[in-house]
């Protein structure tokens, strides 16, 4: 593609975040392109800003279908595949999974889009893996500056997250 990845669009920005009105032109190409793989029954398993490519009109095609596999094939004895920062906690764990994998790493794509920077960038993959999966989160990823262009996303996005955790109790009045 004419203009390269996602991955190459966003070092050119450096560690500054996109407008919000571009995250959301990027991120509704990218989920109608998830959205038509999936309905095709095929998990990508394997969704990041490397494998999203940019043509000359700015638009967004998933690429890299290479662990890709049909949602209703999924073989719990094979390796684990795809990249670990991006990758679902099922996926790590080698547990069946489906669709939602790909929705995860859609979420961290969303996350780097917004916010700057890769998610887990002080660890190495392996790392982020792990705390993924035991659920050790660095406190940076959650905390943002007061002076962030989209700190009101990151309070809801923090705020959504607590409320729904296993150690509050949230009940919503109907």
């Amino acid at each position: 593609m004419s203009e390269g990845s996602l991955r190459a669009f966003l070092r050119k920005l450096g560690l500054q975040s996109l407008p919000l009105e571009k995250i959301i032109l990027i991120a509704l190409e990218i989920a109608r392109g998830m959205q038509y793989i999936h309905s095709q029954g095929v998990i990508h398993r394997d969704l990041k800003p490397e494998n999203i490519l940019i043509n000359e009109d700015f638009h967004m095609k998933i690429a890299d279908f290479g662990i890709a596999c049909e949602e209703a094939r999924f073989d719990p004895f094979g390796d684990v595949p795809g990249s670990y920062r991006w990758m679902a906690p099922e996926m790590i764990r080698n547990k069946p999974h489906g669709r939602k994998v790909d929705v995860y790493s859609f979420g961290l794509i969303l996350w780097e889009m917004v916010s700057g920077s890769t998610p887990f960038a002080q660890m190495t993959p392996i790392q982020a893996a792990y705390a993924m999966v035991n659920k050790v989160y660095p406190n940076a990823f959650f905390m943002f500056s007061r002076s962030h262009p989209h700190r009101n996303i990151f309070s809801f996005v923090t705020f959504s997250r607590l409320r729904s955790s296993k150690c509050c109790f949230y009940t919503p009045s109907v």
